[in-house]
């Protein structure tokens, strides 16, 4: 499912953490900027039909349309705990799109008996985190 919808975006970032910090000048040509709360990984920027995530430690991606998918990955990037950012990012490799494919991997973890209970537990947190974001 694609979300086309920028006034649903922006629902979805206000309610996980973020604000809007649009400057005058940019509110004027119709472009807005939003800054999580909490931690300053980066900003999202609307410019007219384009969503720019700006993440200070993995680079810029630049969205015409976005996924349900790409929009919980994004919320994961700037809202999960530092303790747990490095379990999403093991390499400090901090491509939002590729937590797919990390969050597949750490289920089979959870699943996996050689897997200690420390770790099970911790990552089990992480998927409750996971499901508590309110992405519409």
């Amino acid at each position: 499912m694609e979300i086309n919808n920028l006034e649903k975006i922006e629902s979805t970032l206000l309610n996980n953490g973020f604000t809007e910090t649009t400057s005058k000048i940019d509110k004027q040509k119709g472009k807005k900027t939003f800054t999580h709360l909490n931690k300053k990984r980066g900003v999202i920027n609307f410019n007219y039909t384009q969503v720019d995530v700006i993440c200070k430690l993995g680079g810029i991606y630049l969205y015409t349309k976005i996924s349900k998918s790409d929009l919980l990955n994004i919320l994961l990037y700037f809202n999960l705990q530092n303790k747990f950012l490095k379990e999403i990012f093991p390499n400090k490799n901090y491509e939002i799109i590729n937590l797919d494919k990390r969050i597949n991997h750490i289920k089979k973890l959870i699943s996996n008996e050689k897997t200690n209970l420390k770790d099970k537990n911790k990552y089990n947190s992480i998927l409750k985190y996971i499901e508590s974001l309110k992405v519409f």
